[in-house]
């Protein structure tokens, strides 16, 4: 899944991967080491219409296991809205269900990201984790 979010064109693609067999057992192998590694990928899509949720205040995401991939991005984007004032968002809880902590290890680099790019008003948008 899919991680990574800019408003500006990006050099790099950032992916949460559950490895299980095939591509994804591959990539998990490669990055083994120190948690990246480089590869030439084609990629489509979306294939959904998104919809916008800016003229909101309150958001609630949830997310189970790995279904945090999805939401990152999400979250991300909003962040990016309070901090430009481009959106109304001014609370975002967010429930995540885990059923190992392996899971929660993995993400923790992706969701301190989240609390660190929250600069404005010294972090005052209200993160519920």
């Amino acid at each position: 899944m899919v991680t990574s979010w800019s408003p500006e064109k990006q050099d790099a693609l950032e992916l949460f991967v559950q490895p299980r067999k095939g591509l994804t057992e591959t990539i998990y192998h490669r990055t083994a080491l120190d948690g990246y590694t480089s590869l030439t990928a084609f990629i489509t899509g979306p294939y959904r219409v998104s919809k916008s949720v800016d003229h909101y205040e309150c958001i609630l995401a949830i997310a189970t296991d790995f279904g945090i991939a999805g939401v990152i991005s999400y979250l991300k984007k909003l962040l990016y809205g309070y901090n430009t004032y481009t959106s109304q968002v001014r609370r975002v809880h967010f429930v995540w269900e885990i059923q190992t902590l392996d899971i929660a290890v993995a993400a923790q680099p992706l969701l301190n990201s989240l609390l660190s790019d929250d600069v404005l008003d010294d972090g005052y948008i209200s993160w519920v984790f």
